[in-house]
């Protein structure tokens, strides 16, 4: 076997200038009048300004509610600082840290901490400056594990010593204290495989696994306290309850622990006996998912020999899936002094807090409950608003040393509102903002009202945009479901049960909305509500399962009273994605809905009415994770598909045409930090905007990415790290605003400083693929804002490709129109918008192919009552052949009939003849009705009308009524058909098949191997399964086209390829990019364009390549 080399043809690998020294150029100036302005290069993200610009997203909380009881969001811990009382600090469950300078009256949110899903947070005993946090995340950028701050939290850093030890780097419970007679803190994490310890503000950490198995098993919980002997530890995980002090060794693990294998386990100790130790896990009895154990020998866990015995207190009441946990707290009386006898144990159950006052006389030290009952346990937080349960934490505070002031849990913070043994609560939650939502729309007949669903926390509606909001708790809420337009819109909330259903006008506290249920289609929904979508009033689809593996589409038009199958049962099932809509509906105006749907791993679309509407694969591939179809146009789909982000268009004809699908690298690499992350785990949301080319999509951890033009530029929004894990989106039609719902970060609204939409020739452009305009095509600019500085002008300039830009012209207002002419050729069209504040624009550049029509006839003539006019002379016919036939019915009745099969008319009103252009006749509305020409008011074809026509020859006409009467004077423009070929004549710079041996250089430019060490893409061998293909030379670009016809790829598709400098994968695994069949697009490094086909792949790739001059 040979031995693969090390660098480019069996020479020493260099370092390569270009990965070095290469910057995206995010910025160019421009001379504007004399001023120079900055503009964002086509497809990068938007550049700050030398004062940096605002966010481009906004957080809408809620923060408050102005009816009902406001839920923040799940908060599991809570912390107060032992030296400002004031300073307290909330752990949400997946939102992120808050922070309190106000004693827990109003709270904000550490924007500065890069992770949302939390276990634990701490404030040092004796350090203000220090915080310890521990994050149970692991994906994408957020890395799970501590996190520290030894600035108040202005800052944070993951210390690296704490890597390497666990498969997953998350961590659970956190301990501070401060060891005796110093100053130092001694910081204890329980991670996924074991306890980190820190005895220098965390700067570093080492590793122990008490259990000594080194099995990667969790320690849920550690504490330490002062004892005779030194510093005592506990911990408890999954081998089990573990005692040591510290410097000695661990206490051997107890297999007949009742903590052995469960889950979730806390420990606490009685405040002052260190050997009364209480546990709590998953592994209950009969009634209960949880246990609560006390032991009042611990110490036997550090005897020879022997181990501590339990009991089991069964205080539980249900079940509910969250993990339980246990405090212990001094007794005091109501005049705060401390009783000795007593302590206090409050017990998190998975629903509510179980609280008994327990004595130091007894043993055990609490008393048992009955059979699995609440029996000698009190529910503490009976009162607390429902939604509230689930709890987490309580935090006391030294005013009140013997009463619980702060409770956590699913609902967020709790304050206790009269410290009695039931106390009663208030929310304080003012500024949390860690809501779960899991579904989001909105109405906009009413102006924008919109509405969102929360596991745990019930349901939301704005009436005014986000600026005020209502709350009804009614369970877990999944998804929501609403007619945008209206008016007097339907809207639907789905829970894990059921669907309600209400009109928007609805009032969410006084109208018993829960039990509007409207019937569902035969048969189970799979999950809550994922393969279930609704379109305009009161329409819904679903898909469900008989329960034997067969899945039936079905749809309603009248909300849910009757269902209707649409198809064949389908070819496969909608399986639950976990909350990604497997089931979207794309409805052309006037036209009939198309079902699009996620079926095991692959991507359909079903058309059609009843039983005989048909289904198809759309050719995305398999394993398609999560889809997105443009509500108004179904020819517009993004997907992701192995691995890959795809951009599909409709290319066939008619609503069943084929689709055609490339990849959208730009997109790819913005997602995924050009590699670092997985773009099938990141892309958590995606939508179009249906009153524009707008494409949004929304992510894990990266944020918001946004393009304003189809896919063709993308652009990350400002600020939208801040917004984890996306769900969905709403988009007002009326004004475009975007709404964006965070499982943990709740409602933002997205306002991209400026977008600029282009029409070519009347009709949106078709993003990624090249245009044809003929002499004379109208470009129109509209820019558009959401919400930021409005638009004050758009500058645009077009010029043929390969000659010297102009400058831009610039138009005051927020849209532009200009007609494209000159000589047949490739041209470039740029624009941008400014905005009143001179520095954010949305900058466009597409390449548009301007094909000048070649006259067939024309002129001025009459045409005949009766008679028939041939638009190919653009003379009255002498025989019964033509376009167009002047009928006379009756004296009064006459109309204008397409005569010929294939002939179509359309009127285009009193326009001025010289100015309608091809494109105009194209794009007209064609049809083969007759033109109503009737000798009274419902003429159509009085003098000044114009006509467009396309006749059965496939010409173009436009025809000038300009006397009316038996005989009509017309006059005549007919074009000929431009030839739109795949690419124009480009000359070959070279072309050639050939070998690229394996670590060797492929010259673009002389298509063929390099004798030297210079070319265009290395074929280099990082080892015998690892491959990749590299732009080598500084300025060397490549894309992927996929396995597409070579011999149709033209100079015009290559010039608008999505070049990067990345590496393409040739690995010989299932990774591997480059199989035979794959085209790539290559941009040297000297300004040539090269196709490049992969035809063998091995060691050695077999190509064929043309490079154009």
């Amino acid at each position: 076997m040979r031995k693969v080399p090390i660098g480019p043809g069996g020479r020493p690998r260099r370092r390569r200038l270009a990965a070095v020294l290469s910057v995206p150029l995010l910025l160019a100036s421009v001379a504007v009048g004399g001023v120079a302005v900055s503009v964002v290069a086509a497809g990068s993200r938007a550049a700050d300004a030398a004062i940096l610009p605002p966010p481009e997203v906004v957080s809408l909380g809620p923060t408050k509610a102005s009816a009902g009881t406001f839920m923040g969001g799940r908060v599991e811990n809570l912390s107060i600082s032992p030296l400002d009382h004031l300073k307290m600090i909330a752990a949400s469950e997946k939102g992120g840290l808050f922070k309190s300078t106000d004693g827990g009256g109003t709270w904000s949110h550490f924007d500065s901490l890069p992770v949302n899903q939390l276990g634990k947070a701490r404030y040092a005993d004796h350090d203000l400056n220090l915080i310890v946090v521990s994050a149970t995340a692991d994906y994408g950028s957020a890395k799970g594990g501590v996190w520290i701050s030894n600035d108040r939290g202005v800052s944070w850093t993951r210390p690296a010593s704490h890597d390497g030890h666990c498969a997953s780097d998350a961590a659970y419970g956190v301990d501070i204290m401060q060891l005796p007679q110093s100053t130092t803190e001694l910081i204890q994490v329980g991670t996924a495989c074991g306890i980190l310890t820190s005895t220098d503000l965390g700067a570093t950490f080492t590793f122990t696994d008490p259990s000594g198995k080194n099995d990667g098993q969790q320690i849920w919980d550690v504490h330490a306290r002062v004892v005779a002997a030194g510093v005592q530890l506990d911990a408890c995980g999954q081998h089990g309850f573990f005692r040591a002090i510290r410097g000695s060794a661990w206490s051997k693990e107890d297999a007949t622990s009742p903590f052995e294998g469960q889950s979730a386990c806390t420990v606490s100790t009685a405040p002052d006996d260190a050997n009364t130790v209480f546990g709590a896990s998953f592994g209950g009895g009969p009634k209960c998912s949880t246990q609560l154990q006390e032991s009042d020998d611990a110490w036997r866990a550090l005897a020879a020999n022997t181990k501590p015995t339990w009991t089991n207190l069964k205080p539980c009441l249900d079940q509910n899936g969250r993990p339980p946990w246990v405090i212990t707290h001094p007794s005091f009386d109501a005049s705060g002094n401390k009783i000795n006898e007593t302590f206090e144990v409050y017990f998190g159950d998975s629903t509510q807090i179980l609280h008994q006052t327990c004595s130091y006389l007894t043993l055990p030290r609490c008393k048992v409950g009955n059979a699995d009952n609440a029996t000698n346990w009190d529910v503490f937080d009976r009162k607390l608003p429902h939604g509230g349960a689930d709890p987490a934490s309580l935090l006391w505070t030294p005013l009140f040393p013997g009463c619980p002031v702060f409770e956590s849990g699913d609902g967020g913070i709790f304050r206790n509102q009269d410290c009695a043994a039931t106390p009663s609560w208030a929310d304080a939650n003012t500024g949390v903002t860690a809501q779960d939502v899991r579904g989001i729309s909105g109405t906009a007949s009413t102006g924008q009202d919109l509405y969102f669903a929360t596991q745990d926390n019930g349901f939301y509606v704005s009436r005014d945009g986000g600026a005020n909001w209502q709350i009804k708790f009614g369970g877990d809420g999944y998804r929501v479901f609403a007619d945008a337009t209206g008016p007097n819109s339907k809207v639907a909330f789905a829970t894990n049960c059921c669907l309600h259903q209400i009109n928007e006008n609805f009032d969410l506290n006084t109208d018993n909305w829960w039990n509007k249920q409207p019937p569902l289609p035969p048969g189970t929904i799979s999950g809550p509500f994922i393969p279930f979508n609704s379109w305009g009033n009161g329409n819904y689809a679903a898909i469900t399962s008989n329960g034997a593996g067969t899945f039936q589409l079905y749809q309603t038009t009248n909300s849910g009273q009757n269902w209707s199958a649409v198809g064949a049962a389908l070819p496969a099932a909608a399986v639950d994605t976990g909350g990604i809509a497997q089931l979207q509906v794309s409805v052309p105006p006037g036209g009939a809905p198309a079902f699009f749907m996620r079926l095991g791993s692959r991507l359909y679309r079903m058309t059609g009415n009843g039983a005989g509407a048909t289904i198809q694969d759309l050719g995305a591939g398999a394993n398609v994770a999560a889809f997105a179809v443009d509500p108004v146009d179904p020819t517009r789909v993004y997907a992701v598909a192995g691995g890959q982000m795809m951009r599909g268009t409709r290319t066939g004809a008619g609503i069943n045409g084929a689709f055609t699908w490339a990849r959208d690298t730009n997109l790819e690499n913005l997602v995924t930090g050009n590699g670092k992350f997985n773009l099938t785990t990141e892309v958590t949301a995606m939508a179009f905007d249906p009153t524009s080319t707008t494409v949004v999509v929304g992510t894990l951890d990266q944020g918001i990415k946004l393009s304003a033009n189809g896919g063709t530029n993308w652009y990350h929004m400002r600020g939208s790290g801040a917004v984890p894990n996306i769900i969905g989106f709403s988009i007002n039609p009326v004004n475009g605003n975007i709404y964006a719902g965070s499982s943990g970060r709740g409602i933002w609204q997205v306002k991209p400083t400026s977008r600029l939409s282009m029409l070519l020739g009347g009709l949106n452009l078709n993003p990624g693929w090249l245009r044809t305009l003929t002499g004379g095509g109208l470009i129109s600019l509209s820019g558009l804002t959401s919400g930021g500085a409005a638009i004050s002008a758009v500058d645009y300039r077009f010029y043929k490709q390969g000659t010297t830009a102009p400058a831009y012209k610039e138009v005051s207002g927020g849209s532009a129109k200009f007609h494209l002419s000159g000589s047949n050729g490739l041209y470039v069209v740029e624009a941008f918008t400014k905005d009143n504040a001179g520095s954010q624009q949305i900058h466009q550049r597409e390449l548009v192919n301007l094909d000048n029509p070649s006259s067939v006839c024309s002129g001025s003539g009459t045409l005949q009552g009766t008679f028939i006019f041939d638009l190919e002379t653009c003379k009255q016919s002498t025989n019964s052949t033509g376009d167009l036939w002047w009928e006379q019915i009756d004296d009064v009745r006459r109309q204008l009939v397409p005569f010929s099969g294939g002939d179509q008319v359309a009127v285009l009103g009193q326009v001025d003849f010289t100015k309608v252009t091809f494109d105009q006749i194209a794009a007209a509305a064609l049809g083969t009705a007759p033109v109503n020409g009737s000798n009274d008011t419902s003429n159509r074809l009085t003098p000044g009308t114009v006509l467009a026509v396309r006749t059965r020859h496939g010409d173009y006409a436009k025809v000038r009524v300009d006397t009316y009467g038996f005989n009509l004077g017309l006059t005549v423009a007919t074009y000929k058909q431009p030839v739109v070929a795949s690419s124009p004549p480009a000359p070959q710079l070279c072309s050639n098949a050939g070998t690229l041996q394996g670590t060797f250089i492929l010259d673009v430019e002389g298509c063929q191997q390099s004798a030297d060490n210079t070319g265009d893409l290395w074929w280099e061998q990082i080892d015998d399964v690892r491959r990749q293909l590299v732009p080598w030379s500084s300025g060397d670009s490549v894309a992927v086209l996929g396995k597409v016809n070579f011999g149709a790829v033209g100079l015009p598709d290559l010039l608008i390829a999505p070049y990067d400098t990345a590496p393409v994968n040739g690995s010989n695994d299932s990774g591997n990019r480059l199989t035979p069949g794959t085209v790539l697009a290559v941009h040297t490094r000297n300004g040539h364009y090269a196709k490049v086909r992969v035809d063998t792949y091995g060691y050695n790739l077999g190509l064929t390549i043309v490079t154009y001059q």
